[in-house]
């Protein structure tokens, strides 16, 4: 059996001891998952709520996350997050829960799928037409944004925050069933749909420059398209390339600003869901402690984004798995930020 070294509340360090004197500890209430410690293989401290072998143990002794009607209770102390061992946690979690967290995974993109289509329906009713020149038109804009904006929320925040509280309790070890994806439309509707609907507000006027720039010339060259010979269709698609080739140091400053919402926002929906916070306490929350490490969350984004590419690769099959893990090691890591922080 493995021994470690542990830095207590303190900050003294003790060890080495066994996984049973740490499993009692952390009973006694005296060690929590932002408690750092290193097994004799290890080269450098981790936060112990990265250790696979010590999961069941917080379980038991915390149980499921109180639910704080002061979110400024959720505010105080600072967290120690290790970004790649929430992706290492994440996927001992997630093929510890194979079936149940793809099983969910697949119902999860159905329902959005079938919900992007729908609204895809809608917005070109709106709108008039489906032609590509239709499609740049600024009513066609003005009906997507709207939809965007505030329909698809409807249904994308409560599912979000319904799969974030699943992801939860498979980490707590806690009983889960299907109701559990849907959580989301049951505990927190209005709190997930207003802050989906924030987010989608901030991107949509974030990027509406870039559209403006882009559709305006893009509009005249696919309405020329329409009725251009095949073997003239090669310096159309050239001129499309260069519009959006022109229009990218526009479109990157319109990055900015909906990145940097977004990713302090970002656990806004597993608040409402996990711990039934308002609209704005779980924006507020979110925005607070991500901005303490801002630059780390947005490193946990960007992995999880990579790996969802990755899943778009394999035939969009990937997905099926990568976006559940993804989400898993973001809930890790929000189980460190926000259920057990540094003592």
């Amino acid at each position: 059996m493995a021994n470690y070294n542990i830095i207590g509340g303190d900050g003294k360090e003790y060890g080495p001891v066994t996984e049973a004197e740490i499993r009692q500890w952390i009973a006694e209430g005296r060690l929590n998952a932002a408690s750092q410690a290193k097994a004799e293989s290890d080269s450098e401290w981790r936060s112990l709520g990265i250790f696979p072998e010590f999961a069941g143990a917080f379980s038991a002794a915390s149980g499921p996350a109180p639910i704080a009607e002061d979110p400024g209770v959720l505010n105080e102390g600072d967290y120690e997050l290790d970004v790649f061992g929430s992706i290492s946690r994440g996927w001992e979690i997630f093929k510890n829960n194979l079936g149940t967290l793809v099983g969910a995974g697949v119902v999860y993109l159905a329902l959005l799928i079938a919900t992007y289509l729908a609204v895809s329906l809608v917005t070109r009713l709106l709108s008039g037409g489906s032609d590509p020149a239709t499609l740049m038109s600024p009513a066609y804009q003005a009906a997507n944004l709207m939809v965007q904006i505030f329909l698809v929320p409807l249904v994308q925040g409560p599912l979000v925050a319904g799969f974030y509280f699943l992801i939860l309790k498979v980490i707590r070890e806690q009983p889960v069933g299907v109701g559990d994806l849907f959580a989301g439309f049951q505990r927190s509707f209005a709190p997930s749909y207003l802050c989906a609907m924030l987010v989608a507000l901030v991107a949509g006027l974030s990027f509406l420059p870039f559209n403006w720039v882009c559709n305006s010339k893009l509009a005249p060259v696919l309405e020329q398209m329409q009725h251009t010979q095949p073997d003239q269709m090669k310096d159309m698609v050239r001129q499309v390339f260069e519009i959006f080739l022109n229009s990218f140091p526009v479109f990157f400053l319109c990055c900015l600003p909906a990145i940097f919402f977004a990713v302090n926002w970002f656990f806004a929906l597993a608040l409402t869901a996990d711990r039934q916070l308002t609209a704005g306490a779980a924006l507020k929350t979110s925005w607070k402690m991500v901005m303490r490490h801002w630059w780390q969350i947005f490193g946990l984004i960007v992995l999880v984004g990579l790996l969802n590419v990755a899943g778009l690769f394999m035939c969009c099959v990937g997905l099926l798995f990568t976006i559940p893990l993804g989400m898993t090691a973001t809930m890790v890591a929000y189980e460190v930020i926000f259920t057990r922080k540094k003592a």
